[in-house]
């Protein structure tokens, strides 16, 4: 551990909480990276639950403002394609099956009809793969635990 941060984190009720955060030298990229807990999104000041809600047209209420939730709602339209393509990469390099890029078939509404959590699930599974962007995110082995590193 190189040291850690504050990072400031807005909930479902419209409270912001602060939270340390650690920070990590990996070795082998010689850059720094911040840990987060899997109910953070990278780059995002509301927990995964809240712009899960909002991109799923699930959020009665939420504390953001409607520009923020448009932005959310842009993010995630935006990069459906590119979030499929990943998780078919996934499963492609874990279960040795190759998909057709063809198919009608979105991993992606699959893993979003799953339930609530989704989004959460989908970051770190993604990240932990090294199946991400590289300057944005990374992945430090732990002992076994899933852990999301961004970093920024």
């Amino acid at each position: 551990m190189r040291d850690s941060r504050d990072r400031v984190c807005q909930h479902a009720d419209g409270i912001r909480r602060v939270y340390r955060l650690r920070r990590l030298y990996c070795k082998h990229c010689r850059k720094i990276h911040t840990e987060l807990p899997d109910f953070m999104q990278p780059f995002k000041r509301y927990v995964a639950n809240v712009v899960e809600a909002v991109v799923d047209g699930r959020s009665e209420t939420c504390p953001a403002e409607e520009s923020t939730m448009r932005k959310w709602c842009g993010w995630f339209s935006n990069r459906k394609a590119m979030l499929d393509a990943r998780i078919q990469a996934l499963k492609q390099s874990l279960e040795g099956v190759v998909l057709s890029v063809l198919s009608p078939c979105s991993l992606l509404q699959e893993i979003r009809s799953t339930g609530i959590g989704w989004l959460s699930r989908l970051t770190r599974q993604l990240v932990n793969s090294e199946n991400e962007i590289h300057t944005c995110f990374a992945c430090c082995p732990s002992n076994g635990n899933d852990i999301l590193i961004s970093s920024y």
